[in-house]
């Protein structure tokens, strides 16, 4: 009796099952790429996936020293979350 991961390959179904699972596993093999070749030709381009920041890490932390505001005002000024506030301050430490 030969058993892989509890699948008894005694019986005919198992067979079966086994058999078509080696067959669809053969059958992605041959007709798709890597799963993620786009991001590799991307990068190869020099592209970039991510948007750019839309505001700059230290004219936060200026903007905030200056004016020796709270997390919150500064990002109501900004328009920005409080996290990226907190981001952007932690970066410039």
């Amino acid at each position: 009796m030969v058993s892989i991961e509890g699948f008894d390959l005694a019986t005919p179904a198992a067979q079966l099952m086994l058999t078509m699972l080696s067959a669809v596993a053969e059958l992605e093999r041959e007709t798709s790429g890597p799963p993620l070749a786009g991001y590799g030709a991307g990068e190869a381009d020099s592209r970039t996936l991510r948007a750019d920041k839309a505001i700059d890490d230290a004219a936060v932390v200026a903007w905030r020293t200056e004016n020796s505001a709270s997390i919150k005002a500064t990002a109501e000024h900004f328009g920005i979350s409080a996290a990226r506030v907190k981001r952007a301050c932690a970066a410039r430490v």
